[in-house]
């Protein structure tokens, strides 16, 4: 039944695909009304050809009441699962295979931490979030009694949906937030300490800082050029930081701390909840250009939000206008009623997530007395908070509906959550040594930030979206800002804690705030206390004041950008923690930021439009979002084509010689040497920014000789990061960890940059750059690896693991790029999604549409990506209305077989937009439905 439920749904979407336009203008549809108990007036609901509703009501209560019927019309698993995920409760829904991640979730509390936010909330918040939940379930109720659930369901066995509250909203919040902000010290401690045991504290303190996971971006391109002069930053350099013996961190750690978070992270590393947390995945762009700078004279916008490509799309698009109060439009996810990101009638706006360091790891001493446990904390016991926990699991497969079953208390299933009130959720304890690791997050406090969109879904002007930036408590972002009166702003929001000896101008015990930190008081780790927060402010800490925060109002060049990248330079010299505040303390915001590569290419387009006299216009911001240039491959291809050239030098060694007279990979070269470093498909069937949705054209010679350039250079890179910094640490010891991908591209890129001055070897001196051929000079080491590389990048191409994709094939020619590099739409039930064949289309690592993959892929099918741009919107905004395009990738729709499941992907394919149709003349005049919804009289 499954293969043929996929096979269905395959030709369902390849029809769509084909599908043309839909003629706008037709008389629209006069779907029949519903009557509404709880509604207090008419709402009238008109839908344009993308499935968009317009929604007008003459009360908020009306508008967020029909919000949610719509939302769970479309979207109710969706909602459903992301509630449970969020809770702990995914289990009762998706069976035993969800309940490692129940555990897990359980523990850290996100729940927990939405019930404080909803006491927090304020009467206008609360009654909102009551008035969607009454929508939703209205439709939950018509849903079951008429048997039109989701189809998901029935393949659960489930008939019965659980009643729709507000603390399900603000789980949800805070379920996205945690996956946007929250970065657990545990990796980095465990990969530290394993080059510690292996090298000693000053080598792995370099190895670690200097060499492999480093903090400078590949590119310098910051978001605020003049930020630290700004900011009346202090160079100085932190006690504790540098050339230190980190020596005695193993000793404070101990075997049984590193044991136990070696634990949790084999744990959470394979559930898919915590896969962007793991992965770094630092994504979005966003530009905005000041009126002086575009062809109009009014204010540009663009923003693509990176996130995961899935069906349904995490976005849900929607117009909401109460007459006389709100008139905002953009997009929303689904359980939560605001618009998350796009315009009023007065203000735009944008987000990108700012990696803030607002997560702390603690080791922990607890002992047992009298039946109660309790921390060790400056030399007195504090009492650690237990709370019940029971499981229940959904029995999927035994023909029985509506099964749940309770799960009993086991190994990995726990009777109880245990708090360390100080600090947070225990994550992993050891009663026989009396040791365990709590964690402690932003996050975990009453955060208010649905106020924030409630504010800015009203806001008129600058000082009303500032104003809101004072609830957005935590998930940080960087948020874009523009305005009818031709203001552009940049932003950062989310509480950012002020660490004990931070603030005193030091590092106590040498170990930074990445780390695995102490919890008992030995050394001054902790958040500093604020016994008396502002209003607005949700952890009861000292924070970063917010004029320190990261934030620039129209700037003499004219464009702000941020593409994750370090807003303001802290990072750019490799040390985070070298500038200081006014008072003297740290400044530091976060150890790491991206590549970097996304805002240079970014900073790069722009500037280049500028110096050639042009003013910029909607369609130079949708090509500036659809660029495909890999700078990664602009950064190291000449080094390729450097070691080839120095091969058929007369004292080049024999070895190396004989690489450069292969005639593979001189026709390799010859691509690598006429790369554009673009990176389109190559193939007919393939996506490319150049497209037009529903017709293809066929690539140009150019086209598929960047194809088959891109190819190359990524399979090289792939071998040349295991021939170079892997070979590197195997050499010591295979166990030794290697850097993930952002990490390892820094590494090849510093080692290489630097490599007149380091001769291969790192500031560890450890040497990066081995073979075991004798007599060869650093310079020519380095060149047979590069070539050597490209050889078994050419090797594995034309092999059986690359069989699915090339036949086998020795031809260059075959090699195209969109025979590997394929997007997906996945559903967390596989037969239910939107494309089930993986798609070609343009893109690569780095590139500012992104396209990413890891750097060590070396199959067909670890260059299928499922995370990029979740949404691209342009918008202008003028005094006369703002104008603005989108695109999601997917549909309105989450239910398969409707109208709207899946009808934009051709346009996201192929980087073509929709137009927002906002003025009232606009909604009617491209309405293709009208539905009316009645209170109950």
């Amino acid at each position: 039944m499954r293969k043929i439920l996929t096979l269905l749904l395959a030709v369902a979407s390849l029809a769509l695909l084909s599908l043309p336009q839909a003629a706008w203008g037709e008389r629209p549809v006069l779907t029949p009304p519903r009557v509404i108990e709880g509604l207090e007036e008419h709402v009238e609901v008109i839908t344009d050809p993308f499935g968009i509703p317009h929604i007008y009501a003459k009360t908020a209560h009306d508008l967020y009441l029909v919000t949610g019927y719509l939302h769970a019309r479309d979207r109710l698993f969706q909602m459903d699962v992301a509630r449970r995920q969020a809770s702990g409760t995914l289990a009762e829904l998706l069976g035993q295979e969800a309940l490692k991640s129940d555990v897990i979730l359980r523990t850290l509390g996100l729940r927990r931490a939405a019930e404080l936010s909803l006491a927090a909330l304020s009467p206008e918040a609360l009654a909102e979030l009551q008035a969607y939940a009454a929508g939703v379930n209205y439709y939950i109720e018509q849903a079951t009694a008429e048997g039109t659930l989701p189809p998901e369901y029935g393949a659960l066995e489930i008939t019965k949906v659980e009643p729709w509250t507000p603390l399900d909203s603000l789980v949800i919040g805070k379920a996205i937030c945690f996956q946007l902000s929250f970065d657990l010290d545990i990796e980095n401690t465990l990969v530290f300490l394993a080059y510690q045991r292996a090298f000693g504290g000053l080598v792995a303190n370099a190895l670690f800082h200097e060499d492999l996971f480093r903090s400078a971006p590949a590119d310098p391109t910051t978001a605020i050029p003049d930020a630290l002069g700004r900011l009346d930053l202090q160079e100085g350099m932190a006690l504790g930081i540098g050339p230190v013996d980190l020596g005695d961190y193993l000793a404070f750690l101990g075997h049984e701390t590193l044991t136990l978070a070696a634990e949790y992270y084999d744990r959470i590393k394979g559930l898919e909840f915590f896969r962007p947390i793991l992965n770094r995945r630092y994504g979005s762009n966003w530009f905005v250009i000041s009126g002086e700078k575009t062809a109009n004279g009014y204010p540009l916008l663009a923003s693509d939000p990176h996130l995961d490509l899935t069906t349904p799309p995490v976005w849900y698009e929607i117009h909401q206008v109460v007459e006389g109060e709100l008139n905002v439009i953009g997009v929303g996810f689904p359980g939560i009623p605001q618009v998350i990101l796009g315009h009023n009638d007065q203000i735009a706006w944008a987000a990108t997530s700012n990696p803030m360091d607002v997560t702390d790891t603690f080791q922990e001493k607890v002992v047992e007395q009298e039946g109660r446990l309790y921390t060790y904390f400056r030399g007195r016991l504090e009492p650690v908070e237990v709370i019940p926990e029971t499981f229940k699991m959904n029995l999927i497969g035994d023909g029985q509906l509506d099964n749940l079953v309770p799960v009993p208390p086991a190994a990995g299933v726990p009777q109880a959550t245990l708090i360390v009130p100080r600090h947070g959720p225990i994550i992993n304890l050891d009663m026989a040594t009396g040791t365990a690791l709590s964690v402690q997050y932003t996050g975990f406090y009453a955060t208010r930030e649905l106020e924030a969109f409630r504010i800015w879904n009203r806001a008129r002007n600058l000082e009303e979206f500032r104003e809101g930036l004072r609830y957005f408590d935590f998930g940080s972002q960087n948020w874009a800002y523009a305005d009818v009166e031709g203001n552009i702003a940049y932003f950062t929001s989310g509480e950012l804690p002020l660490r004990e000896d931070l603030e005193q101008g030091l590092i106590d015990g040498a170990i930074p705030p990445w780390f695995i930190r102490d919890g008992t008081g030995t050394y001054r780790h902790q958040w500093l206390p604020e016994p008396d927060p502002p209003e607005a402010q949700a952890t009861p800490h000292k924070v970063l004041p917010f004029e320190e925060m990261p934030q620039i109002v129209n700037p003499p060049s004219g464009f702000i950008i941020n593409a994750n990248n370090d807003p303001i330079g802290n990072t750019l010299d490799n040390n985070p923690l070298n500038q200081l505040r006014p008072t003297g303390g740290i400044f530091y915001l976060s150890y790491t930021y991206d590549l970097g590569f996304r805002a240079g290419r970014i900073t790069e387009l722009i500037r280049e439009a500028l110096a050639s006299g042009r003013k910029l216009s909607f369609e130079d911001l949708k090509r500036f979002q659809g660029d495909v240039l890999q700078v990664e491959g602009r950064r190291l291809t000449p080094y390729i084509l450097q070691a080839y050239e120095a091969a058929w030098k007369a004292d080049a060694p024999e070895s190396l010689a004989r690489l450069a007279q292969d005639p593979k990979i001189r026709e390799a070269i010859d691509f690598l040497r006429g790369w554009s470093y673009n990176t389109p498909t190559g193939i007919a069937e393939g996506f490319d920014y150049e497209d037009v949705a529903g017709a293809l054209a066929p690539p140009t010679e150019e086209e598929i000789d960047d194809s088959i350039a891109t190819t190359i250079f990524n399979l090289w890179m792939s071998q040349f990061v295991r021939k170079t910094i892997d070979a590197a640490l195997d050499s010591i010891s295979p166990e030794l960890p290697k850097p993930p991908t952002q990490f390892a591209v820094k590494a090849v890129l510093n080692l290489l940059d630097g490599f007149a001055l380091g001769k291969g070897f790192g500031k560890s001196g450890l040497s990066f750059f081995l073979t075991p051929e004798v007599g060869l000079t650093p310079e020519q080491s380095r060149d047979l690896l590069i070539l050597e590389s490209l050889k078994e990048a050419l090797n594995l191409l034309a092999g059986e693991p690359f069989a699915p994709a090339f036949n086998r094939s020795t031809d260059l020619e075959d090699y195209r790029w969109g025979k590997l590099h394929r997007v997906a739409f996945p559903h967390i039930l596989p037969p239910f999604t939107a494309l089930p064949v993986p798609t070609p289309t343009d893109g690569s690592r780095g590139t500012v549409d992104v396209a990413g993959f890891a750097v060590r892929a070396d199959e067909p099918e670890e260059f299928i990506f499922s995370h990029g741009p979740s949404r691209r919107y342009v918008a202008e905004v003028r005094p006369d209305g703002i104008r603005a395009f989108n695109v999601i990738p997917g549909g309105e729709s989450g239910v398969p077989g409707t109208d709207h499941f899946g009808d934009q992907l051709p346009l996201w394919l192929a980087n073509d937009y929709h137009p927002v149709f906002f003025s009232q003349h606009e909604v009617q005049g491209n309405a293709t439905s009208w539905q009316d919804f009645y209170p109950l009289r």
